[in-house]
């Protein structure tokens, strides 16, 4: 019996595998947003612990000058730079005419007229310029109307037209009243048994001058301004007694000390300043938290024209505690 021979077939030496790398390029991009993430935190969480953050506004002193009687605004004379003792108006006072005359029947009369005759002209010349103002305001929303911005009946334009026409009704109302009164005022006079008074009011003027130089910053526009004892006329800028008014949280109150040195950061620029002042009260800047320790900060760095140019703007505080 013949036994066939099976051959066995070898398969070619494949050779060993490649050897894997490590670590390829999208493992070491990971690990450095890994490693990365951890050095920021980590940095945080330091900074956070060491660093104390706060809010302020550069300042310096500001006149006010308000008004010591009651009246009316008179020969306005405001510019933009302010000398020492410039005349800046008249407040025309109206004061009751005390003088003693012979009165009858007929003279009583006549001074609850030019009571009336008075009372009327200030009405009058007041819807005058309530007029004026809404005139104004309408023309600056004419403009906008013609854009298509407000269509005609927006409650906007309505209501500035309402108002303009009945102020002007009132305007012709008062025109007629005051001429009435004023002929009737005229036909009493002219009577014979009448005897000549004094008007009922008389007015006196009293100037107002600046007690510093600076810039005017705020103040009366309009001559014939009512104004009131003690209500503001004019704020003046001085640009003196430079300082920073800042506000930490309250947790910072054993962390601040006067004299400390805080870092001012106004933009991209940072200056050095000295506490000179800490007292605790409610801020109006919008925090967290409406009560804050308030500090007066000088500032040790950074010239004139800059600080002057940072007036009022609001700057970021920064301090550290071993500072």
């Amino acid at each position: 019996m013949r036994l066939n021979n099976k051959k066995v077939i070898m398969r070619a030496k494949e050779g060993k595998p490649n050897p894997e790398k490590a670590i390829d390029i999208f493992r070491m991009v990971y690990y450095s947003i890994l490693i990365g993430l951890a050095l920021y935190v980590l940095y945080y969480f330091i900074m956070k612990s060491l660093l104390i953050k706060g809010e302020g506004f550069v300042t310096f002193d500001m006149v006010k000058i308000e008004a010591p009687y009651n009246g009316l605004i008179k020969d306005l004379n405001i510019t933009k730079k302010i000398k020492r003792g410039q005349f800046l108006c008249n407040i025309q006072e109206r004061i009751k005419n005390n003088t003693i005359v012979s009165k009858n029947f007929n003279t009583t009369q006549l001074e609850n007229l030019l009571v009336k005759i008075d009372t009327l002209k200030v009405k009058y010349r007041a819807k005058k310029k309530e007029l004026i103002l809404l005139q104004q305001e309408y023309n600056k929303m004419v403009p906008y109307n013609s854009l298509g911005l407000y269509s005609p009946k927006s409650t906007i334009i309505q209501n500035l037209k309402d108002r303009i026409y009945q102020t002007k009704v009132d305007i012709n109302i008062l025109k007629v009243q005051l001429q009435d009164y004023l002929s009737l005022y005229k036909k009493l006079k002219s009577k014979k048994d009448i005897i000549t008074i004094s008007p009922i009011f008389k007015y006196i003027k009293h100037p107002i001058y600046s007690p510093t130089q600076g810039e005017l910053f705020k103040g009366i526009e309009r001559n014939d301004t009512p104004v009131k004892v003690t209500e503001l006329l004019f704020k003046i800028q001085t640009y003196k007694n430079l300082r920073v008014v800042g506000y930490f949280s309250q947790r910072y109150i054993q962390d601040l000390n006067i004299f400390d040195k805080v870092k001012i950061v106004v933009g991209e620029h940072e200056y050095y300043g000295k506490i000179v002042d800490i007292t605790t009260t409610s801020s109006n800047l919008k925090f967290k938290t409406l009560q804050k320790l308030k500090v007066t900060i000088i500032p040790l760095e950074g010239d004139e024209s800059f600080w002057k140019k940072c007036n009022l703007l609001r700057v970021k505080l920064r301090k550290y505690k071993w500072l």
